[in-house]
């Protein structure tokens, strides 16, 4: 009884940009600035501060868009598929991709379903230098699409049993 749908019909997909990277006044600032690098950094599955921020006037010098708290941000190269779901509003550089749902959804459930895509991300990736995921892959990607609430039991589910495999291994 899932539903299969493109990802384009559950999300926004959110490109990022880089302020010039020598204008001073674009750096430092109060806006967390997220890069596959991050990504690849964090611990869990939740990013709220990223290792460079910009201000306000960054975000206006380039193409990134502040995104809200409970968006997916997904690397696109370099490598594709690291992931994480943001805790604060946030925007990204062009190696990103954010997916803002458009709907209720349940994000964890499809945090889960992409955190286990990462060969299927890469096929879709395209270039001869490095793979770039592209939004148009990204956003034709079929993504299973149960009811909320059992969306939200399996996404539990997955909590509990990753955090018992976690403390056996701690």
């Amino acid at each position: 009884h899932w539903d299969l749908k493109p990802s384009k019909f559950l999300f926004n997909i959110v490109n990022g940009s880089t302020p010039k990277s020598g204008v001073e006044e674009y750096w430092e600032g109060d806006i967390t600035w997220v890069t596959p690098s991050d990504l690849s950094k964090i611990e869990s599955f939740e990013i709220s501060e990223s290792a460079r921020s910009i201000t306000n006037k960054g975000l206006d010098s380039c193409g990134t868009s502040l995104v809200p708290s409970g968006s997916m941000i997904l690397s696109c190269r370099a490598p594709i598929g690291s992931l994480a779901i943001t805790t604060t509003e946030v925007c990204t550089n062009q190696g990103c991709k954010s997916l803002v749902a458009i709907d209720e959804i349940n994000t964890k459930f499809i945090y889960y379903f992409l955190s286990v895509s990462t060969e299927q991300l890469n096929i879709l990736g395209r270039g001869t230098t490095f793979l770039e995921l592209s939004s148009d892959e990204l956003g034709n990607l079929k993504i299973p699409f149960p009811v909320v609430n059992e969306a939200e039991k399996i996404a539990n589910f997955l909590d509990y049993e990753t955090a018992k495999i976690d403390s056996l291994i701690e």
